[in-house]
């Protein structure tokens, strides 16, 4: 058999047992177990463990966030009530971006326009005194941080309405998920469509141990995650039973 065939069996083979290994949730406890097998850290005896609890977590925490901020895989929604002549709102402190913004009112939903702050004062200077049913909105960063007090993000709808013409904005946004703290805890806010891909956190911080002890093995546990990202990032997004309606221009003569 040439080497060509024997290559994608071997592929195969291995995404096989990525998938089929993966359809239950890997907990805290769980992720942590899987490393410490994979770098030889007893996993029962504490006094003869290199790494403690406290360590791998912080690694854990910081391949979530690695994973999220390159992918943005979590996607959150919250809806308010907007109150008349307010002009500015925090947004949630979890957030990374948002996706998109509705406004209900008077039985009607419309998708609110995203504007920047140069076309917003270019276009109207006096923004902030109009008042009206919203239409666009504008996302500004905290104008008044204070040293060492998270800053939030802060968005405003545009017009401002006023009692006649408020209603309920619902905001879609990519969201980074709670951090892991508890041994039950489940990664990416426990999200079961993405149960598949817990074994990447674990790639990570195996290669990172492996890393700086300077072994070879680093590379092999690397390019784990970084196939799983792979599948990852292509599978983000997907809509397999959608069918986009499409016309056929006729031809004037």
């Amino acid at each position: 058999m040439s080497d060509t065939p024997m290559k994608f069996i071997k592929l195969f083979l291995g995404l096989s047992l990525f998938w089929c290994g993966n359809l239950h949730a890997l907990a805290l406890s769980d992720l942590r177990t899987e490393i410490r097998t994979e770098i030889n850290d007893d996993p029962t005896d504490t006094a003869r463990r290199a790494y403690s609890d406290a360590v791998l977590l912080r690694y854990l925490n910081e391949a979530q966030k690695e994973i999220v901020n390159f992918t943005w895989l979590c996607e959150r929604a919250t809806s308010y009530v907007l109150s008349p002549g307010t002009t500015y709102y925090p947004l949630p402190t979890n957030l990374i971006a948002v996706h998109q913004i509705y406004f209900y009112v008077g039985g009607v939903t419309t998708e609110l326009e995203e504007k920047s702050q140069k076309g917003l004062y270019d276009d109207s200077p006096s923004w902030e005194t109009q008042s009206g049913q919203p239409s666009d909105y504008w996302i500004s960063s905290s104008s008044n941080p204070a040293s060492q007090v998270s800053a939030p993000l802060f968005i405003s709808y545009i017009p401002i309405p006023t009692s006649q013409s408020t209603g309920t904005v619902t905001i879609w946004f990519y969201n980074m998920p709670t951090d892991l703290s508890a041994d039950a805890d489940v990664p990416f806010d426990n999200r079961r469509n993405l149960y598949l891909y817990h074994m990447a956190l674990a790639y990570h911080v195996i290669s990172r141990i492996k890393q700086m002890q300077g072994q070879t093995e680093a590379q092999d546990y690397n390019s784990r995650y970084e196939r799983v990202m792979g599948i990852l990032k292509e599978n983000l997004g997907k809509m397999p039973n959608y069918s986009p309606s499409f016309s056929i221009p006729s031809i004037k003569r």
